[in-house]
C-alpha cells in the first residue's frame, strides 16, 4: 500500500499543517492534537497517499465522502483532499484503509458512484482559470476508492460568516457574494454540469473576499437514487422539488433554486420551509414584507422566483435570473426617457408610464430630476415651448369639462418631479356645454313697403286685391280724380304688388309655425281669410371648447375656425365635424360633436 505513516512528519500540526516543534499545542493556531478523537471511518491524521499528500485532521464529512486538509509534499503546499466513500454503500477495513463495498446492488452502485465522482473531476479541472470554483490540482484512485485533491482555501464558509454577523447580511454585500458565484455556475452549466449542493456550507469566503463555490457532488446522485435513500445527499430548504423525486428533473433550474435559498437565507436570515413543506401551502413571504430588510421590489421578486417550487415558474438559466437581480430601475428610467425625448415631446401615456416607473421602483423626486435634467443637457433639449402651457390648460379644463377632472390630477401636475409637461399630441378633450335653452320667440313679418312705419298706419294701409271688374284698390286721397292714363299705371302698380304679396303668402303656408297678430292679410282664391301665416326659423347656434397640445388649426364641417386651444367657440347646433391638423406633428385627427342649441 502507498499510505504509511512517517515519524518525519511528527512536528507537522494537523490541524493547520504548520509546524508546531515539539509542543503539543501548535503555537500557530492552538490546536492541541491530544484532543484528536480516532474514527474508524477516517483516515488517521498523517497518512500518506500516493506518496505525495499527507492528511491531517478531517475538514467535513457528508453522505458520500470525507474531505480531509492535506499537504504537498513535493511543493510544500496546503491543499484539500477530497475521499469518496458513501456510507450507505461502503465501509472501511481498519487493517489497511481499504474501502469495501457492500455486496449485491450495493456495490454495483458504488462502482458506478464512483467512475462519476472521477469524472466530476475530470470536468472540474477545466475551470481551473475561474477564482469563484474551486481549483482542482489532482484525481486519483487508491484504496480501493477515489481521491480529488483540490486547493485549500484560507478564509470561512459563508454559513459561518453569516453566523458570526448576527444571522444575516446587507443587501449589497449578499450581492457581492452571490453574483459571482452565479458568474462561475454560468460557466459550469454550459458544460452540462450541475453542482446539486449548494449551501452557504459549500461556499467559502477567503481572507481576501473571494467568493469559491466548492464540493461539486455530481456522484452522490447517482448512488443515493439507486440506493433510495435520499436524506444524506439533501440539504432541507436548498433542494428544490426535483432532487426529491427519483426520476426528477436536473438542470441550471436546480441550482437556481439552491442560489435563491442561499441567498433569502443571507438577506432575511430565515432559511426556506423544505420544497414538499411549499407543494401544497406556500407561506414564504417577500424579503421585503420582512422587518428590517431593506431590499428593492424587484430583487425581492427575483429571488422569489428563483424559489418558485414548480420548475416551470423558475428562471429557466443564470442569466434570466442575474438580469433580474442587476435590474437597474434608474437606467431603465433614463433609456426610456432618452427614447421620449429623443421625438422631442412626452406623449401623456409616456409620461405616465415614467411616473409609474419611478414610483414602482422608488425612485427619488430628487434623483429623477437631476436625472432628466442631465439627459436634456446631453440632447440639447430645453423645454419645449408648449411645456409651460400645458399645466395651465389642464387646470382650466378641470373647471369646465362636463365629467371633471379629480383634483388629484391637478395635484399630480403640481408634485410632478421635473417641470416639464405632460403633453401629447392626441390629448383632446372636448367639452360641449349643455346651457340652458331659451324659450321660443314669435318671428313678425311685415311687407316690404311697410316695414318701417308704425302699426296704426300700417293698418291704414292694408291692401286688399278685388276681382277683376270690380273698383280698384283703395288709396290714400288725391287732390284730383286721375284720367284714363293715369288709373291704368296704379292698376299696374297694384297688379305687381298684388303678386308679390301672394308669392309671400304662399312661402308662409308652408313654415311649420303659425304667425301670431299678422300685419297684413291677404285673401286670394287659395288661402281662407281666418288661416294664418307663419315665419322662417331662424338657425340656431352652441358652444364647444377644442384642445390639443401641441395646437393645431381646427375645422368645423371643413372650414378653418382657428388654433386650439379655442374656447366657447360658436358653432351651429347639431353635429359638427372636427378636424385637428398640425403638420409639424403630423397630426390629422376628426371626431364629431353634438352640439346643443343655447
Amino acid at each position: 500500500m502507498s499510505e504509511r505513516y512517517r515519524s518525519d512528519f511528527l512536528n507537522i500540526c494537523v490541524n493547520c499543517m504548520e509546524s508546531r516543534d515539539d509542543a503539543s499545542v501548535c503555537k500557530h493556531c492552538g490546536y492541541d492534537e491530544n484532543k484528536y478523537l480516532d474514527h474508524p471511518l477516517l483516515l488517521k491524521p498523517r497518512t500518506i497517499l500516493k506518496d505525495q499528500y499527507l492528511l491531517g485532521r478531517v475538514l467535513g464529512q457528508g453522505g458520500f465522502g470525507i474531505t480531509y486538509i492535506g499537504m504537498d509534499i513535493n511543493l510544500d503546499k496546503k491543499v484539500a483532499i477530497k475521499e469518496f466513500l458513501p456510507t450507505n454503500l461502503a465501509s472501511r477495513e481498519l487493517s489497511n484503509y481499504t474501502v469495501v463495498p457492500f455486496k449485491g446492488n450495493p456495490e454495483e452502485n458504488f462502482r458506478e458512484g464512483l467512475r462519476l465522482f472521477i469524472d466530476e473531476a475530470r470536468k472540474v479541472t477545466k475551470f481551473a482559470n475561474n477564482v469563484n470554483i474551486v481549483h482542482v490540482i489532482n484525481f486519483f484512485e487508491t484504496n480501493n476508492t477515489g481521491y480529488i485533491v483540490m486547493d485549500y482555501i484560507e478564509g470561512d464558509t459563508l454559513s459561518n460568516l453569516i453566523r458570526k454577523r448576527g444571522g444575516r447580511l446587507p443587501v449589497d454585500e449578499s450581492l457581492k457574494i452571490m453574483l459571482p458565484i452565479l458568474g462561475a455556475l454560468k460557466e459550469v452549466h454550459a458544460l452540462a454540469l450541475f453542482h446539486r449542493d449548494i449551501s452557504p456550507q459549500n461556499i467559502y469566503i477567503t481572507k481576501a473576499g473571494t467568493p469559491i463555490l466548492i464540493d461539486f457532488g455530481a456522484a452522490r446522485y447517482v448512488s443515493a437514487e439507486q440506493s433510495h435513500s435520499l436524506d444524506v445527499v439533501l440539504k432541507a430548504g436548498y433542494a428544490p422539488m426535483e432532487q426529491y423525486q427519483a426520476r426528477g428533473k436536473i438542470g441550471p433550474w436546480t441550482d437556481i433554486y439552491a442560489c435563491g435559498a442561499t441567498l433569502y437565507l443571507m438577506i432575511t436570515g430565515i432559511m426556506p420551509p423544505p420544497a414538499p413543506d411549499r407543494f401544497y401551502d406556500d407561506e414564504l413571504k417577500q424579503a421585503y414584507e420582512i422587518e428590517g430588510v431593506d431590499i428593492s421590489p424587484d430583487l425581492s421578486n427575483a429571488i422569489l422566483q428563483a424559489l418558485a417550487v414548480r420548475i416551470e415558474d423558475r428562471f429557466k438559466d443564470i442569466d434570466e435570473f442575474i438580469a433580474a437581480m442587476e435590474r437597474n430601475p434608474q437606467g431603465e428610467y433614463v433609456a426610456m426617457l432618452e427614447k421620449v425625448l429623443s421625438h422631442k415631446r412626452i406623449t401623456l401615456d409616456k409620461r405616465m408610464s415614467l411616473d409609474h416607473l419611478m414610483a414602482t421602483n422608488k425612485i427619488d423626486k430628487e434623483i429623477a430630476i437631476t436625472l432628466e435634467n442631465d439627459l436634456r443637457l446631453k440632447l440639447n433639449i430645453g423645454k419645449l415651448q408648449w411645456e409651460g402651457e400645458y399645466k395651465e390648460n389642464y387646470t382650466q379644463l378641470s373647471k369646465s369639462h362636463p365629467e371633471g377632472i379629480p383634483p388629484d390630477k391637478i395635484k399630480q401636475i403640481d408634485d410632478t418631479y421635473v417641470s416639464t409637461g405632460r403633453v401629447t399630441h392626441r390629448l383632446v378633450i372636448k367639452d360641449a356645454s349643455t346651457g340652458k335653452k331659451t324659450s321660443k320667440q314669435p318671428v313678425e313679418f311685415k311687407s316690404p313697403d311697410i316695414v318701417d312705419k308704425k302699426p296704426q298706419e300700417a293698418s291704414k294701409e292694408s291692401l286688399r286685391i278685388q276681382p277683376r271688374g270690380q273698383a280698384g284698390p283703395s288709396v290714400a286721397k288725391t287732390p284730383s280724380r286721375p284720367d284714363a292714363r293715369s288709373r291704368k299705371g296704379i292698376y299696374a302698380v297694384v297688379a305687381i304688388v298684388a303678386i308679390v304679396i301672394i308669392g309671400a303668402l304662399l312661402f308662409l303656408m308652408h313654415k311649420p309655425s303659425p304667425l301670431p297678430s299678422p300685419t297684413a292679410h291677404v285673401t286670394t282664391e287659395t288661402t281662407r281669410p281666418s288661416e294664418t301665416a307663419k315665419p322662417p326659423t331662424e338657425a340656431r347656434y352652441g358652444y364647444i371648447n377644442v384642445w390639443s397640445r401641441p395646437s393645431a388649426e381646427v375645422f368645423i364641417n371643413g372650414t378653418s375656425v382657428g388654433q386650439t386651444p379655442l374656447s366657447k367657440l360658436k358653432v351651429r347646433s347639431g353635429k359638427a365635424n372636427v378636424r385637428l391638423v398640425n403638420k409639424t406633428y403630423n397630426i390629422n385627427e376628426s371626431y364629431e360633436e353634438e352640439v346643443a342649441p343655447e
